[in-house]
């Protein structure tokens, strides 16, 4: 996409000279307050620092903001899309919220376009429809991914899966399962406790000690939320359970730091973009630079995640006759294999993104590129 964001527009993406706006509006649906509004927080700072680029470029949009915590907000995005005066025919989730999409669902069924920053299954999209996009790897990418990491690079022939109750991790669970055996592998599944009973998760723990064998050829993969991966993580390792671990996404920062002091690997994930690579494509390492400056501190996945929504708009826009959801969807989905700060992306296809990296945790608590070999879901 962006050597500086000229090459973006005016390169691979090949932006043309369409204007048929003094401004162009669009809604952006994120958790300015709760408990994700640390992680959305830095996808509105990419969206807004792609906003701020495409205005140099002579595509001057304009972000409206809905709260994606509030019910209040949440109803009132849905209200405003469908009035006939509303003037943004397209939104933007940028946040993680579990609820996202029966908040896109009446959103799509009135004809309005939504990206969609987060992981999504194959299935929600064909539920949602042909104007619902995302940047975003599918669930069955990252899953599959994960499979392939665990068995063919660190020849892992057994896992133990556990996953929550939450859609999502089922749908994670399902397809690493199958990616996972078909390969070979053997999986076993085990319950994910109730957060709140030392007695259920201390069961769990004596469960993984005996089923696990002493041997380097076990794994165990977490498809459950963020904070109790973490706890149970530090459970694990305080119990002397070393077998590697991998995580269907990455752990937040605040996370993160509850590892001070364990000796946290073997920790692996699968996440859209490794941010802090030594080789960044051309793209990334422009909006790492960017977002440097803009911000004064690094960039994040969730930043990149924003930011090309953003600029996949900007792309639509000056290729689009008119700033409807009709033409707006005709251009989308011609992008083809444009290559974007989180991968190649083509919004024609159920998987937009052809790479998910696998990145790793050392027990100095750094990420480190585990793996940056491309693989077919």
């Amino acid at each position: 996409m962006l050597r500086s964001l000229t090459t973006l527009l005016l390169g691979t993406l090949c932006l043309g000279t369409t204007a048929f706006s003094a401004n162009y509006p669009i809604d952006v649906l994120y958790n300015i307050t709760g408990k994700e509004e640390p992680v959305d927080h830095d996808a509105w700072r990419g969206a807004e620092l792609a906003a701020e680029e495409l205005k140099t470029q002579r595509i001057p949009v304009s972000l409206m903001l809905y709260d994606g915590q509030s019910r209040a907000g949440m109803q009132h995005a849905i209200t405003s899309m469908r009035s006939k005066q509303h003037s943004s025919p397209i939104m933007i989730g940028l946040t993680h919220s579990n609820t996202l999409c029966r908040i896109v669902s009446p959103l799509t069924q009135a004809k309005n376009i939504f990206i969609n920053t987060d992981s999504a299954s194959e299935e929600t999209q064909r539920t949602l429809g042909d104007h619902y996009f995302m940047t975003a790897a599918t669930l069955e990418q990252q899953a599959n991914k994960g499979a392939q990491f665990l068995y063919t690079q660190l020849k892992k022939k057994r896992a133990v899966i556990i996953a929550s109750s939450r859609p999502n991790d089922q749908t994670l669970a399902q397809h690493f399962q199958t990616r996972f055996t078909n390969y070979g592998g053997i999986t076993q599944h085990m319950a994910l406790p109730d957060a709140s009973s030392k007695h259920e998760n201390a069961r769990l723990l004596a469960h993984l000690k005996n089923q696990l064998p002493n041997t380097d050829e076990a794994v165990v993969y977490l498809a459950v939320p963020a904070k109790q991966a973490a706890v149970l993580i530090s459970s694990m390792r305080s119990q002397g359970i070393k077998a590697a671990v991998m995580l269907a996404s990455p752990l937040p920062a605040q996370h993160v730091r509850l590892f001070k002091g364990t000796h946290v690997a073997p920790l692996y994930y699968t996440s859209h973009v490794f941010v802090g690579s030594n080789e960044p494509s051309a793209e990334l390492q422009h909006f790492k630079q960017a977002y440097q400056k803009r911000y004064n501190k690094s960039a994040t996945q969730e930043a990149a995640l924003g930011y090309d929504a953003v600029m996949l708009v900007g792309y639509a826009i000056s290729h689009s006759s008119s700033y409807t959801e009709a033409a707006l969807t005709k251009a989308l989905k011609n992008i083809k294999h444009a290559s974007m700060v989180t991968g190649h992306i083509t919004l024609s296809s159920n998987e937009p993104v052809d790479h998910v990296a696998v990145l790793g945790l050392s027990n100095e608590l750094t990420e480190f590129d585990a793996s940056n070999v491309k693989v077919k879901a």
